[in-house]
């Protein structure tokens, strides 16, 4: 925001004739605190009371940046404005907040993560009996079985439903699967992108090879340290660039015979290494295909059993008998049954690998042995992901019931009779008043036979439908299916995965750069609040209109009087000069409600 020092000057002598550009005073510290002070805090007012009526589930994680740990929260709810199912952003803080030492003695325990989390709750008085289910990554801290955060919202919080991220459980599936493969697999990827990270004389002559053999003139990609299944990109990269590679390789070692080339040269001209990255081409994306599917917005907790099955068996099938997969349960399948392997000739992995096998410089032995190692992959991916993903849960096998297809066919439905059993599953979605869970399972019961319900199976998205049916009205303008569609809209506000909570870190990380290093934690999660809201109108700044709340808050009192002392220093976003956020001649207030104000503010959503 240092360019807000520059702004207002700016625009009075760019419109000398505005009396609004005259009446402008608004720099870095006012601008901070309109953000922070008014359109965040009105957000999350709005926020608060919407939560204190409505079921949610809870996302969490927490992360370092710049040697600050935060723990981020976001919520997942029935937003009746918005007629779907919505993730907000709700709480940013320090687990260890300067001057608390104490928290710096504990560490980031599960004691201490669940007191920050309660707290960001308990402080706008939101009950937890609003808590309907809670997702992780799959951290002990979080998830363990002993002592966790999982353990302690249990007790606080019977019934709730416990999701673990389902990306980072593939993730953790396929970091494990890697290691049974060559080492060089991963040696050569970090190599070419280093060989040419600090070479623009290196890029510029592979380019002329590049040119020479019609291959798209494309950079070499850097290898993600903490995301294994980025690694698609590289393998398709580089195979991509693979004869090109081996062509520049080929001339430039006879100028530069070091190690470092004379290993790339080696990989690039083994068959067999060529043929661990086809097979990489054709495994990896069965994965990252699923993972990007469940780190979707949208309601996706219908099919999440549905997906991991058929991605699974799927794995499965490419090692094992097609007899053993089909008579077996799905929970019985055990992916290290060795007498149930197909031979190790029949190994599929994909159709360029099977050619590139028939590579002369390739022996019988050798082939023999890049399948073992292939089929060691698969089965620890595979097992990776068996032990990770409850294909048993009984909930996420009911969970389709409310697809709208099955849920208005009496044939297909599986509580065709009544819905209570499906209820008992969610508890704390289930109504706790006798007459209203009757009512619920007359609604129920009543669904298939309402032409009005089967009007609306033309809607796609499954939380759209559900909460049209709400809006369903008898001949007297009551509701009709107003109960179930809130249990519904309740259960389908489970998470399917963490990756809203990443995407509240990845802004973060854009926030506080390391030009904005001193920006302290409630500024950043006021800069993260206001964004949300003012990029939730239709065309983002562009149409934002402050509401008659944020013009009442723009007063000194809002703006200033919780200020303390050290707080502009805390808040200079790192300024280089070290100069006070407030510009000369700024007045503490003029004119708290005009509305130039907002027309200053709307520039920082773009």
């Amino acid at each position: 925001m240092l360019f807000m020092d520059h702004l207002t000057p700016v625009l009075k002598s760019a419109f000398p004739d505005s009396a609004i550009c005259k009446g402008v005073e608004m720099k870095r510290l006012k601008t901070t605190r309109v953000i922070t002070n008014v359109i965040a805090a009105t957000h999350k007012e709005d926020l608060s009371a919407t939560l204190k009526n409505v079921k949610f589930s809870v996302l969490t994680d927490e992360s370092t940046h710049f040697n600050v740990k935060t723990a981020a929260v976001a919520v997942r709810f029935h937003d009746r404005a918005a007629g779907r199912i919505v993730t907000k952003f709700w709480d940013l803080s320090d687990v260890f907040p300067k001057g608390d030492f104490e928290a710096a003695r504990e560490g980031a325990s599960a004691d201490r993560l669940f007191q920050l989390l309660m707290n960001a709750f308990e402080k706008w008085d939101i009950p937890t009996e609003n808590f309907i289910g809670f997702a992780s990554d799959g951290a002990s801290v979080m998830l363990g079985v002993n002592s966790s955060v999982m353990t302690r919202l249990q007790e606080r919080c019977p019934g709730i439903v416990i999701m673990r991220c389902i990306c980072h459980s593939l993730h953790l599936a396929a970091r494990e699967a890697v290691k049974v493969l060559p080492k060089g697999l991963e040696d050569m990827a970090r190599n070419i992108y280093s060989f040419f990270k600090h070479s623009s004389k290196r890029v510029a002559q592979f380019a002329e090879f590049q040119l020479f053999l019609e291959v798209a003139e494309h950079k070499m990609l850097s290898m993600s340290v903490t995301r294994w299944l980025c690694l698609r990109e590289n393998v398709d990269r580089i195979l991509e660039q693979w004869d090109a590679l081996r062509l520049y390789l080929t001339q430039h070692r006879l100028d530069d015979n070091t190690h470092g080339t004379e290993m790339l040269f080696a990989w690039l001209n083994d068959p067999i290494m060529k043929a661990y990255y086809y097979f990489l081409a054709w495994v990896l994306p069965k994965i990252s295909t699923m993972n990007a599917y469940f780190q979707h917005n949208k309601v996706v907790v219908t099919s999440l059993h549905e997906k991991m099955a058929e991605g699974f068996k799927e794995l499965l099938q490419s090692y094992m008998k097609p007899t053993y997969l089909a008579r077996t349960p799905l929970i019985e399948l055990n992916p290290t049954q060795r007498d149930m392997f197909s031979p190790i000739a029949n190994l599929y992995v994909g159709v360029q690998v099977a050619e590139q096998l028939k590579h002369n410089d390739i022996t019988e032995e050798k082939r023999e042995a890049f399948r073992i190692r292939c089929r060691d992959y698969m089965i620890t991916l595979c097992n990776g992901i068996k032990s990770r993903f409850d294909f048993g849960d009984p909930l996420l096998l009911a969970l389709p019931v409310l697809k709208p297809k099955i849920a208005t066919n009496f044939q297909a439905r599986p509580f065709t009779n009544s819905i209570v059993p499906f209820a008992n599953l969610v508890p704390r979605a289930k109504p706790s008043d006798p007459k209203k869970l009757q009512e619920l399972d007359d609604q129920w019961r009543r669904l298939p036979l309402d032409d009005d319900v089967k009007d609306l199976l033309g809607e796609e998205e499954i939380d759209v439908f559900w909460h049209k049916v709400g809006q369903l009205t008898d001949c007297e303008g009551s509701p009709k299916y107003a109960i179930l569609s809130d249990f519904a809209m309740a259960v389908l506000s489970l998470p399917h995965s963490n990756a809203d909570v990443e995407r509240i870190f990845s802004k973060v990380t854009l926030t506080r750069t390391k030009m904005r290093n001193r920006l302290i934690t409630p500024t950043v999660e006021g800069l993260c609040l206001a964004s949300e809201h003012v990029k939730s109108t239709p065309q983002c700044c562009q149409s934002f209109e402050p509401t008659d709340k944020m013009f009442n808050c723009m007063t000194s009192e809002t703006l200033y009087g919780s200020k303390k002392a050290g707080d502009a220093t805390a808040e200079r976003e790192g300024a280089p000069n070290g100069r006070e956020e407030r510009g000369e001649g700024e007045a503490d207030d003029p004119h708290p409600n005009d509305d130039h104000y907002w027309e200053i503010t709307e520039t920082f959503f773009d």
